[in-house]
């Protein structure tokens, strides 16, 4: 049986904001861009995911959005700046939320990497912190059924 898997991605370039750019001096012109990947299962879309990002002017610098576009072309300032985190670590927290699924099923160590990744990125999208949650709640239950096990072996 063949099954018929396709990704379809689209660049959208939007308005551009004034953002402070921890590398450059001063505050600098970025051009909003909104980047929509859409995952095909037999030619019928099954998920799809939209990221926004701003690139500084100055440096070149990407940084990945927590808010849509539109939302981050009226905000004020300070409340930019502060929507906008680093691409590297946005990077690193998606692989780590990733490693704490992986590992949520050894006893306790999946329950305290999950932990640390949840304590860690919690507030940078809604999306980590709920994966990230899940992986510590599986971690958890994985860990009691262990210990459960291990107290009462079954005879």
């Amino acid at each position: 049986m063949a099954v018929f898997l396709g990704v379809e991605s689209q660049v959208a370039s939007g308005t551009e904001v004034e953002i402070g750019c921890p590398v450059c001096p001063r505050r600098q012109q970025a051009r909003l861009e909104e980047r929509r990947d859409r995952f095909y299962v037999l030619f019928v879309p099954v998920l799809t995911v939209r990221n926004t990002y701003a690139r500084c002017g100055g440096c070149g610098s990407t940084y990945m959005a927590r808010a849509a576009a539109e939302k981050l072309a009226t905000m004020p300032p300070e409340e930019l700046d502060a929507a906008l985190v680093p691409m590297g670590s946005m990077l690193l927290a998606r692989w780590l939320v990733l490693l704490a699924l992986l590992a949520c099923w050894l006893p306790v160590v999946g329950l305290l990497v999950g932990l640390w990744v949840w304590r860690r990125y919690r507030r940078l999208t809604p999306g980590l912190a709920a994966i990230s949650w899940l992986a510590m709640a599986l971690g958890a239950v994985f860990t009691i059924i262990f210990v459960v096990i291990m107290i009462h072996p079954w005879e």
